[in-house]
């Protein structure tokens, strides 16, 4: 009984220890955006992100929790090669999810999640686009790299036997031991007994949002984006749709009446509206905002002949969002 516990043991702190040492990976690696971080900065993000990784953890142990309880009944070597072939899959997942994650936070700014699968399967050429093949080759022997090391830590360390287990004499004691510890990893799982559930605000603990991202687990952060992606329509229903419908009904295609108040914003009752929608321009490119004099000269223009929003609100923070919200007036949605 003993052996497996501490095998047990083993292999969930494993996981926890991996993936804090990430963090620390990550912020050397976008050095730039962390220069000013000191060490107990670093040990802040490790300290704060560490409830996303118990509950990661959490999960990646419960299948090995599993193959130890079976190991009490048959020393099958099916066992063994169900376990090498396990930790060979999640060596791999997890390389492959922290590189992608390295690699797209420089473009995102933001920690991975199932965007990337979205934008992928729906055109993966123009995924692909902005990014060099020496960049994408780069990546890929970083992964293969990265899995080949992960996977040598786990077979040293959870795989390797130097005597295999033996079945034990008190075969039930063990297996309802390994059961009960396998069914504690609800609670890193779910985060506790509280009422909110395990999600990733429970790790931010700045008001530097990249101290924050830097104590995401991006694993985590992938797999709860995956996992929230249905039901769209059924979202973000406050009220009963006849009586929304109704409200909306009061607010348009109403006459307007000589005695109402309504600011004259435009030198024509029947103006030509234009939008003109621009990717990541920046108001340092126009003189009217203060920014560089003779660069947007025709927007500068624009900007003083029509009626600007110098204090405007985004709608979103990706393309597929913004567009939407800027073409329909419908609010940039939080999770797709």
């Amino acid at each position: 009984m003993k052996k497996r516990i501490i095998q047990f043991l083993t292999t969930y702190f494993l996981f926890v220890l991996l993936f804090v040492l990430q963090k620390p990976i990550f912020m050397v690696y976008y050095h730039d955006l962390y220069t000013n971080a000191s060490l107990s900065d670093y040990f802040r993000v490790m300290w704060h992100g560490l409830p996303l990784d118990l509950s990661l953890a959490g999960y990646l142990t419960a299948i090995p929790g599993i193959l130890l309880i079976a190991s009490a009944w048959t020393n099958s070597s099916i066992l063994r090669r169900i376990r090498q072939g396990y930790f060979g899959v999640i060596a791999f997942v997890m390389a492959c999810i922290f590189i992608i994650d390295l690699g797209l936070y420089g473009f995102w700014g933001f920690r991975l999640d199932a965007t990337p699968i979205f934008y992928f399967f729906s055109s993966p050429k123009d995924a692909m686009a902005s990014v060099s093949f020496w960049f994408v080759l780069l990546g890929i022997l970083a992964i293969l790299i990265y899995a080949a090391i992960l996977y040598c830590i786990f077979y040293c360390v959870l795989i390797r036997e130097k005597k295999p287990l033996k079945i034990p004499y008190r075969r039930q004691n063990v297996s309802l031991a390994l059961l009960l510890l396998t069914a504690a990893l609800f609670i890193p799982i779910r985060g506790g007994f509280s009422v909110s559930t395990m999600n990733l605000s429970k790790v931010y603990f700045s008001q530097d949002q990249r101290m924050n991202h830097a104590a995401i687990n991006p694993a985590f952060s992938f797999m709860y984006s995956a996992t929230h992606q249905n039901n769209f329509d059924k979202q973000y229903r406050f009220m009963d749709p006849k009586i929304a419908d109704e409200l909306f009904a009061e607010m348009v295609d109403k006459p307007v009446a000589a005695t109402d108040s309504i600011p004259q914003l435009l030198n024509t009752q029947r103006p030509n509206i234009i939008f003109i929608i621009l990717e990541s321009f920046s108001t340092h490119l126009m003189e009217t905002f203060g920014g560089q004099p003779n660069v947007a000269v025709n927007m500068d223009k624009f900007a003083k002949e029509g009626v600007l929003f110098s204090n405007f609100y985004g709608s979103s923070f990706r393309t597929d969002r913004g567009l939407a919200s800027i073409i329909s007036g419908y609010p940039g949605q939080p999770s797709t």
